[in-house]
């Protein structure tokens, strides 16, 4: 194997690491709070005066779809390490 090509898959690894590492701390944050009353664009209004630590996702630049991706991702890889801790046989089923 080059080293170019064992450059490319090292970086694949590492950032499949980081996309399940990314899902677990989103899975286990606090969300964020929008509007709480019925008929106010509940999730889509901030008031400038909230102290809240709790950053939206936007605030993290971070989409939708990419926190679904990645949580979705975290509990495929903690199934599959679960599943692993019994027997290397269903590790190698898994997989």
């Amino acid at each position: 194997m080059s080293h170019a090509i064992f450059r490319h898959k090292c970086a694949e690894v590492g950032i499949h690491t980081a996309e399940i590492r990314l899902g677990e701390m989103l899975a286990a944050t606090e969300r964020a709070k929008g509007a709480t009353k019925a008929g106010t664009n509940r999730g889509m209004t901030r008031s400038p005066d909230v102290t809240t630590s709790e950053p939206t996702l936007s605030e993290l630049g971070i989409s939708k779809r990419e926190s679904s991706e990645a949580q979705m991702l975290a509990a495929t890889e903690r199934a599959k390490g679960i599943a692993c801790k019994g027997s290397r046989k269903n590790c190698k089923h898994i997989r």
